[in-house]
């Protein structure tokens, strides 16, 4: 990730979620390929940061709890 991409997450994070996108069957064959890229940049943020962006921020969108049940 570049110097600037990661200022720009990092500061405003926010203000981005992360979303995978499989609106034909053959994006399912490259799903863990998207959501593991998606993990990789993820991890180059703060925890707090990439936590917002891979959880909280689309859990508060959708009205759902900020932390996910684990029962």
């Amino acid at each position: 990730m570049s110097p600037e991409w990661k200022a720009l997450l990092s500061e405003h994070s926010e203000r981005f979620l992360v979303g995978s996108g499989t609106w034909i069957n053959a994006r399912w064959a490259g799903y863990e390929g998207l959501i593991g890229d998606a993990r990789r940049w993820l991890a180059d943020l703060s925890e707090p940061a990439a936590r917002r962006i891979a959880w909280e921020n689309g859990a508060a969108l959708f009205g759902l709890p900020l932390t996910p049940d684990r029962r």
